[in-house]
């Protein structure tokens, strides 16, 4: 009689503002040979964007094993994205990814893997080709995308017309716009301008 060998079950955390989707993540994944669905965080933690920026963070002032940290949002603008990469987030899930993106998302990271949806992996090697825009840029685009001038986007931001002016025309450089409508234009096709609206 051969000894029965103990397969390792993978702990998962969950924590998302929205109780529906964490409902409905927690009967997905529990129902997964290999998983378990913890109170705690787990070897793997599948989590909304803001939290999973506050666990990146806390994980990079630790220097204690920390989870590994799975996004599952709505957020995917290439800066959104950018920033959680960088902070050391390991997966990106955007919510409209189907049940096996999911599990194989969460399986990924348990193996030391990482794992990113289709369209945002496509985001992320697309903006490998574009110069990346400032901060202060960012700032302007968000007055740019809500239809301020740049008096308006000026006095918003404590500077001056013509610091509005150049942000401006620095931002047509770097897009190959021809004029503030285009910035605008391929700032939403890139989801630069996604941020401002989702959560």
């Amino acid at each position: 009689m051969h000894p029965v060998s103990r397969i390792h079950s993978l702990p998962v955390g969950i924590e998302h503002k929205d109780d529906i989707v964490a409902c409905g993540l927690r009967a997905l994944l529990s129902a997964q040979p290999g998983l378990t669905v913890c109170d705690g965080a787990g070897e793997v933690l599948v989590c909304d964007y803001d939290k999973a920026l506050e666990h990146a963070a806390a994980a990079r002032g630790s220097g204690g094993p920390a989870p590994r940290i799975l996004v599952f949002t709505t957020r995917h603008g290439e800066q959104e994205v950018r920033q959680a990469l960088s902070m050391g987030v390991q997966g990106y899930l955007l919510a409209d990814a189907v049940q096996d993106d999911i599990v194989r998302g969460v399986r990924a990271l348990g193996a030391g893997q990482r794992y990113l949806s289709p369209v945002v992996a496509d985001r992320i090697a697309e903006s490998l080709a574009h110069t990346p825009l400032t901060p202060r840029e960012h700032e302007v685009l968000g007055g740019l995308g809500a239809g301020q001038c740049n008096k308006a986007i000026a006095r918003q931001l404590g500077i001056s017309v013509a610091t509005v002016k150049a942000h401006v025309s620095a931002m047509m450089d770097k897009m190959n716009a021809r004029n503030r409508t285009q910035v605008v234009s391929k700032a939403v096709q890139r989801g630069l301008l996604a941020g401002h609206r989702f959560a």
